[in-house]
């Protein structure tokens, strides 16, 4: 896929909001994001505090006071309240990326983590210095001391900035033409260099700087912007659901779209404008990965905060792609299709409709989309041609087109843009024909690449040649059995014979002895 990184979207959560203000800054709120990774989020925002008492990062948000009796403790910090315990720290977090890393690296399962960082700082006025804080707070939990270290248990799954710049060295240092998703003055990989030529699992991005400068304060080095990007290596954009600016953003992002000045842009939400089904969906199809932050949603006009209700609610919302609950079999299926075989309609082939990729069936007649070889956001559908997946050919689009499906969100918006109401449904070029549930691109006959499929007749053409040298050894083994001699045996009775009628002619008697 030729998609560079920055312009694929998914959903991401906020850690801070969502699990440790809501469950406490514990071990066991861990298990929580076990759960994030499990159901598919894989943009983590976390915010890291720069204790100036112990001059470590943590996790939660306040210092520990010395006369603690016990692992967890509330705690009071700047007029907030904390739940946080004592065992806590940043490398069992990251001992949970690498857990998750290591289950799923494979060709099948493997992903890019990116974690957004907000540096914030454990702050005491030199006022409260005086007054002895520095020595209230001086417990010391187990940490690291530098940025860079926190995360350098990660190793080689890291996508550094060191990675990103070899790849743009090589790039321009080829001959070879830049494609259309690379004309950006900042050059970025496609997901599928990072992950299967890189190797690179994670990409840790510091998305805010609040980290108070002081005496006591933490100073970036150049060693941690060896591992971590920043600001001035990697452009990111993040605004928040109540911005006014948010309004037209989806509206003009067709017609203003500029490949050239593209960059990681994200959308958070709050309890003032919390997303919604309709509005998360809208924001992932704009390009942008929702970060949930709030701490309720209203879903069909009920409240819910608990994560599993979060998650088994917006998860169907969250592709760009497929429409919700799908792909998956109508509830109602017309099996007068005159390609109907024992009443069992085909529905194996895609369709593009107004909320996505849906399943249908592969005879039915529709229009096509044809995408632009050299620019993928150029599409043309002729409706008055109108034909069934299966028979479609690859000169059915004008020269210079093929027969093809979006590969981004950009490439969706660009199609749905030179669509309506009567144009929809229109055929992409997706099927899951040859083995269920791996839908794949290349018409009616593309290969299933994580599972084969042999027909009948290569079936039978792969067991003739074992079949034939089977049947002609049941023969010998048969022959074997009926006509075998066997030597020893046959001299024996041989020579038994011949003994016994050597004793008999010696031996013969005529008449009856007296």
């Amino acid at each position: 896929m030729s998609v560079p990184i920055d312009q694929i979207s998914n959903s991401g959560g906020s850690l801070s909001s969502m699990i440790f203000d809501q469950y406490g800054y514990t071990v066991d709120s861990l298990s929580y994001v076990d759960s994030f990774l499990t159901v598919g989020v894989q943009t983590f925002m976390i915010d890291l505090y720069w204790n100036e008492f112990t001059q470590i990062w943590q996790l939660c948000p306040s210092p520990f006071p010395n006369n603690i009796t016990s692992n967890i403790v509330d705690l009071n910090w700047n007029n907030k309240n904390y739940t946080c315990d004592t065992n806590l720290s940043t490398q069992m977090l990251m001992n949970r990326f690498e857990n998750y890393i290591s289950e799923t690296n494979t060709n099948f399962e493997v992903n890019l983590i990116t974690v957004l960082l907000n540096l914030k700082s454990i702050h005491y006025s030199i006022s409260n210095m005086t007054l002895g804080y520095d020595s209230l707070f001086n417990y010391t939990i187990s940490g690291n001391s530098t940025l860079n270290s926190t995360f350098s248990s990660l190793g080689t799954y890291i996508f550094t900035p060191e990675v990103l710049q070899d790849y743009r060295n090589t790039i321009g240092s080829t001959s070879a033409p830049i494609s259309f998703y690379n004309q950006s003055i900042a050059v970025m990989p496609s997901l599928h260099t990072v992950l299967y030529t890189e190797l690179r699992r994670v990409m840790i991005n510091v998305v805010s700087d609040e980290l108070v400068d002081s005496k006591l304060g933490y100073n970036i080095t150049s060693n941690d912007k060896l591992g971590i990007f920043f600001d001035d290596t990697l452009q990111t954009s993040i605004k928040a659901t109540n911005e006014e600016s948010m309004n037209m953003l989806c509206d003009n992002l067709v017609d203003n779209f500029n490949i050239s000045t593209t960059n990681f842009r994200f959308i958070i939400d709050n309890d003032v404008d919390p997303f919604t089904l309709t509005s998360v969906r809208q924001y992932i199809r704009c390009g942008l990965t929702p970060i949930f932050n709030a701490t309720t949603y209203t879903v069909n006009s009920t409240r819910i905060s608990d994560l599993g209700q979060i998650f088994n609610a917006f998860i169907p919302f969250s592709l760009w792609s497929w429409a919700p609950f799908q792909p998956a079999m109508p509830t109602y299926i017309n099996s007068t299709s005159s390609s109907s075989t024992n009443g069992t309609v085909p529905y194996r082939c895609v369709v593009l409709n107004s909320n996505g990729w849906e399943v249908a069936n592969c005879y039915d007649s529709y229009s096509y989309a044809c995408q632009n070889e050299t620019s993928p956001y150029d599409w043309i559908i002729d409706l008055e041609k109108k034909k069934s997946y299966v028979d479609i050919q690859h000169n059915d689009c004008p020269d210079g087109y093929i027969f093809s499906l979006p590969r981004s969100n950009g490439e969706m918006l660009s199609l749905l843009h030179v669509t309506d109401n009567d144009t929809l449904p229109i055929w992409i070029d997706l099927n899951d024909l040859t083995v269920e549930n791996c839908f794949v691109y290349g018409g009616p006959y593309a290969q299933c690449p994580y599972q084969k499929t042999i027909t009948t007749n290569t079936f039978v053409r792969a067991i003739a040649p074992s079949a034939v040298v089977g049947v002609v050894i049941l023969v010998l083994i048969f022959m074997e059995k009926v006509f075998r001699v066997n030597p020893i045996q046959t001299n024996r009775k041989r020579y038994w014979k011949r003994a016994l009628q050597d004793y008999y002619e010696k031996n013969d008697y005529e008449g009856v002895p007296s």
